[in-house]
């Protein structure tokens, strides 16, 4: 048995570590258009580590590699590799290249000094421009996860920054206004000038950009961050394989694509979101992951389906730790699902209220207002909290009601909690606003 992996960041890492779990192959070719340890993150004595063990496992591994064709009648890829191109045959494939950062369609976004980032991982590279003396003003377009990165980054070195979005708030589709309005106060704080609800319309400059003009005003660059959104990176495969109309590969339960040999995983493909019942591009590592394994599981039976997702995702940045699952005000309102919400803030745990009083963790719940079901929340704290979005996670999948929540179990120790658990209270909150006793 023969199978083809293509791309390794997280669902490629995944795929090839299931297969090799499993070991029902003959055969793996693993093939990379850059390098494993730039793709993964990773520092290259972890890569070349982890190549040599894959390599004794008969996985065989092809770096600088891109596959450039594909004719899935024939299960050929065709790859442009060492300057030369080259057909392998396959009995099965998994497609897994992740997704292409969304460039501006603007004058100047050719420009030296203007990077387009996608991932996490890409920030590795803006951390040497962070300590470049020459680098003193630094526009970031884009509030979103990797945006707020760069904003971190270089506001934190003492880099002029500059935000640039056309949203009304820095994380705006993830946190609630309670949320992003402490992490407004950092920024005030590190003189960041945000410039929300703004549209760039040129990056000017002779050869290297030296200013980015929007629709109200400009602002001086030495540097520009662009993270806007991204695209799946399809367009390479010339129609041999059904797409969705946001330009996703089409894909069952199972993460088999139009052709039953060809499986799809990660930024490609969306996955079933359990708030809205529907389908969706939710471009995460941990998503990455499910999918590949799923695919490696369905490989040869189709047995196992994709679980549905809520979305669950955080981050640590300005000083505080965040995460979030299903929905919030701004996701409801575009799906157009009526939600009800709660707002909750309380001491990390009973003795910092003593110690520590300033020290809280706050926390807001979004449920369903006929149903009383919970569909969303999130959580931010300068301790990191974050680990109780995976409880409501669980609490979304289940469809846990907020009088469910209000007396779930959570563990009580002084030193670590408060008496009840942030959630509990939300929920408690949640059932004295609807009248419930």
């Amino acid at each position: 048995m023969k199978i083809i992996i293509v791309g390794a960041s997280h669902g490629g890492v995944e795929a090839v570590d299931a297969l090799v779990e499993g070991k029902e192959y003959d055969q793996i070719d693993w093939f990379e258009k850059s390098d494993i340890a730039t793709t993964s993150g990773w520092n290259p004595n972890k890569a070349a580590e982890y190549i040599s063990d894959l390599e004794k496992q008969g996985v065989k591994i092809h770096e600088h590699a891109e596959v450039i064709s594909l004719n899935a009648e024939n299960k050929q890829i065709e790859v442009l590799e060492v300057d030369q191109n080259k057909q392998y045959n396959f009995d099965k494939l998994i497609l897994g290249q992740g997704s292409n950062p969304v460039e501006l369609p603007i004058p100047g976004n050719d420009l030296a000094g203007v990077e387009y980032l996608r991932q996490r991982s890409d920030t590795n590279k803006l951390r040497q421009s962070a300590q470049n003396d020459d680098v003193k003003n630094v526009v970031v377009v884009g509030a979103g996860y990797i945006g707020m990165m760069a904003v971190d980054l270089f506001s934190s070195v003492g880099k002029h920054v500059t935000l640039v979005d056309l949203i009304k708030r820095p994380l705006g589709t993830y946190l609630d206004t309670e949320m992003t309005d402490r992490l407004g106060k950092v920024m005030d704080e590190r003189h960041v000038e945000v410039a929300l609800g703004q549209q760039v319309s040129t990056f000017e400059g002779d050869g290297h950009v030296e200013r980015v003009i929007t629709d109200k005003s400009s602002f001086d660059a030495d540097l520009v961050i662009v993270s806007v959104g991204t695209r799946p990176n399809t367009q390479w495969l010339n129609n041999q394989l059904e797409l969705t109309p946001n330009g996703s590969l089409k894909v069952n339960e199972f993460m088999q694509t139009s052709n039953p040999d060809i499986f799809a995983i990660g930024d490609l493909v969306p996955v079933s979101y359990t708030p809205s019942n529907s389908e969706l591009n939710i471009a995460l590592g941990s998503n990455a992951r499910r999918t590949a394994r799923t695919a490696v599981r369905n490989l040869f039976e189709q047995h196992a389906p994709l679980m549905a997702v809520q979305g669950s995702s955080g981050l640590d940045i300005l000083g505080y730790n965040f995460a979030s699952a299903g929905l919030n005000t701004t996701s409801a309102a575009k799906m157009n699902i009526p939600v009800s919400s709660v707002y909750v803030e309380q001491a990390v745990s009973m003795r910092s209220e003593m110690v520590k009083p300033d020290l809280t963790v706050q926390f807001k719940l979004f449920y369903n207002p006929k149903t009383l079901e919970v569909v969303g929340g999130q959580i931010m704290s300068q301790d990191n909290q974050t680990a109780n979005i995976n409880a409501l996670s669980i609490a979304i999948y289940k469809h846990v009601t907020i009088m469910e929540l209000a007396e779930m179990d959570f563990f009580f120790q002084p030193d670590l909690t408060n008496v009840w658990n942030v959630m509990n209270v939300a929920g408690r909150k949640a059932m004295k606003q609807e009248n419930i006793k």
